[in-house]
């Protein structure tokens, strides 16, 4: 719920904030590590001023829902936490330009976010 929520957060913001303190992470490494909730977040605070003029109304068009109501909540939770580790494999594994690790990871989001939209 979103005691776990605020807890794990806290703990990741600590922690984030912590490495980087000592420059052990950058901080555009610590945006890709966040990207997907915020791309995610960002995407719907827009579409639903557009839509409702309240952006704070809670719905279900977080991305995992989209794909909960198609394939259920374990593999809608499941291919979140796949895409999510993926993008920060390739952060803390590879040498490939931040920059193209945001087109890239923006560009699978988009093609999901169509395609679980569409159907």
């Amino acid at each position: 719920g979103d005691s776990g929520c605020y807890i794990i957060s806290f703990i990741l913001i600590y922690f984030f904030l912590r490495y980087y303190q000592y420059n052990s992470i950058n901080l555009d490494e610590i945006f890709l590590f966040t990207f997907l909730p915020i791309i995610d977040a960002l995407r719907l605070f827009i579409t639903r001023i557009f839509y409702s003029g309240q952006p704070w109304k809670a719905d279900a068009n977080h991305m995992h829902h989209l794909i909960a109501k198609k394939y259920g909540l374990m593999t809608a939770l499941y291919s979140q936490y796949l895409l999510s580790i993926s993008l920060i494999l390739l952060v803390i594994c590879t040498e490939i330009n931040n920059l193209l690790l945001i087109i890239l990871a923006t560009s699978i989001y988009i093609m999901c976010l169509y395609k679980f939209k569409k159907e």
